[in-house]
């Protein structure tokens, strides 16, 4: 052999190497995104608990009490037939709360708002 030569069976094994990193790579960045899609949606599971918690506790707690709190994410509070629900948009993920509050509600991300109870009505007003 000759020097600055490379044999035919050492391209073959980079080769092979090369193939089997690009294989992992593309698993990986597939993973990676099933990550963080699962990530989001426990944050925004997490917002909607939140702010269900909140309301609860202030109908909980009666008439007078009253919190200040930052909306994370695009959100609809309403009142229905079957009870109270928030909806956090665009994933629509849903949670239940125990209150009736005054209107149905739409929030929107990175909204203050100031939550109220008021004779067993739970006001939610903008900031």
């Amino acid at each position: 052999m000759k020097r600055a030569q490379v044999s035919m069976e050492f391209m073959f094994a980079v080769g092979i190497i090369l193939t089997l990193f690009l294989i992992i790579l593309a698993f990986s960045y597939g993973r990676q995104k099933e990550i963080k899609e699962t990530e989001e949606h426990l944050k925004t599971n997490a917002e909607c608990q939140r702010i269900a918690n909140l309301i609860s506790s202030l109908h909980i707690a009666g008439p007078g009490t009253k919190v200040s709190t930052k909306i994370n994410y695009k959100l609809y509070v309403y009142n229905t037939t079957y009870g109270s629900e928030i909806v956090v948009e665009p994933k629509n993920i849903s949670c239940f709360y125990i209150a009736d509050i005054e209107n149905n509600t739409r929030l929107t991300a990175g909204q203050s708002v100031k939550i109220e109870n008021i004779e067993n009505m739970i006001v939610i007003k903008n900031v």
